[in-house]
C-alpha cells in the first residue's frame, strides 16, 4: 500500500528543515502490520490490534496522541547496504513496535541475504522476535523479508519499500507464550507493508 504524505505534514517538516522530503533527518513511515495467531496453534486466543504508522518521528499520532517512532540505519560497504528500522506508536513498554537489523541486500536493494537478519515485533507487552531472510518463513527463518525496492527519486523523497511476513515468530519469553504470526492487517496471506523516507540512501 503506497499512500501519498499529507500537505500539512511537508509544511510541518518545513518549519525545522530546509525541504520536505530531501534527505533530512526526519525520517516518515507508512507501516501497517498485525500480530495474529497462527492457524491451529493452541492457546492463542485472539490477535492483537492493527498497527498503523503514517507520521514523522517525533510527531503525535492524531488517531492515539501516542509519539511516532520512525528511525532507520543504513550502512554500506561496497555493493552491500544493512538496514535497520524501528517503527511504533509510543515508546512505553506496552507499546506496538516493529523492528529490524542485519537486513542485508544489494547497494540498490533486492534480495535479503546475511545471517544478522533478524525482526522483532512489540506487541501487548510481549515481544516476539526470530530470524529473517528471503525465503518461505521456517521454524529456523520466521520471517520472509523483501525484497527490498529502494528509490531514491520517490516523490516525497528517498524511499524504502520493504514488505514483511512473518510465520509463527516466537517469544523469548518462553514456550508458554503462543507464536504470532506478522502479516498485513486483518489480511493473514498478505505481508506487512513498511515504507521508509528520508533514509540516508
Amino acid at each position: 500500500m503506497r499512500r501519498v504524505l499529507p500537505l500539512a505534514l511537508c509544511i510541518g517538516a518545513l518549519v525545522t528543515t530546509a525541504s520536505c522530503g530531501d534527505g533530512n533527518n526526519n525520517v516518515f513511515a507508512d507501516a501497517q502490520w498485525q500480530a495474529r495467531c497462527p492457524p491451529g496453534v493452541a492457546g492463542c486466543s485472539f490477535n492483537g490490534d492493527p498497527v498503523d504508522v503514517f507520521n514523522f518521528d517525533g510527531e503525535e499520532d492524531e488517531e492515539t496522541g501516542k509519539t511516532t517512532v520512525a528511525r532507520c540505519s543504513v550502512v554500506d560497504s561496497g555493493e552491500t547496504r544493512i538496514i535497520g528500522f524501528q517503527v511504533g506508536l509510543g515508546t512505553g513498554a506496552g507499546d506496538p513496535q516493529l523492528s529490524g537489523n542485519g537486513l542485508t541486500t544489494g547497494i540498490d536493494g533486492g534480495r535479503v541475504g546475511g545471517s544478522g537478519c533478524t525482526i522483532s515485533v512489540r506487541d501487548d507487552n510481549t515481544i516476539y522476535t526470530g530470524a529473517c531472510g528471503a525465503n518461505e518463513p521456517s521454524a529456523a527463518q520466521p520471517c520472509r523479508v523483501g525484497p527490498i525496492v529502494i528509490d531514491r527519486d520517490a516523490m516525497d523523497g528517498p524511499e524504502m519499500l520493504i514488505p514483511i511476513e512473518c510465520r509463527e515468530l516466537p517469544s523469548p519469553s518462553g514456550t508458554a507464550v503462543p507464536p504470532r504470526d506478522i502479516t498485513f492487517p486483518m489480511m493473514p496471506t498478505q505481508p506487512a507493508n513498511l515504507r521508509l523516507i528520508n533514509c540516508d540512501i
